[in-house]
């Protein structure tokens, strides 16, 4: 399994993390959709690159995957650059995630 850091995409890494999760505790989709407070279906819908967290929901998902403060802050900004709608601001959060790379 990769490391957060490795990732440039917090769906590709939610998706890998609960697989990995699942493997020991069943119903991980609705556990994980009751500690960020949102329905199942929408956590399905984040995991096929058809919604986004917001970053209360990214909050929550810190706490319940356990991350570290660094990891928490690279996650909230993998969200960020999921949710930008302009050029400009997708290449502002991938500065932003080469920067805290490099400090990790």
């Amino acid at each position: 399994m990769s490391t957060l850091f490795e990732s440039e995409n917090y769906q590709d890494y939610l998706q890998e993390k609960l697989s990995v999760l699942g493997k020991s505790r069943r119903g991980i989709k609705s556990q994980f959709a009751k500690a960020i407070e949102c329905d199942p279906a929408y956590v399905s819908r984040i995991l096929e690159k058809e919604a986004h967290l917001s970053l209360e929901q990214g909050m929550r998902t810190n706490q319940y995957l356990s991350h570290s403060p660094e990891e928490s802050d690279y996650f909230l900004t993998l969200i960020g650059l999921g949710r930008a709608g302009s050029q400009e601001l997708k290449d502002h959060y991938r500065r932003q995630l080469e920067i805290q790379r490099e400090k990790y």
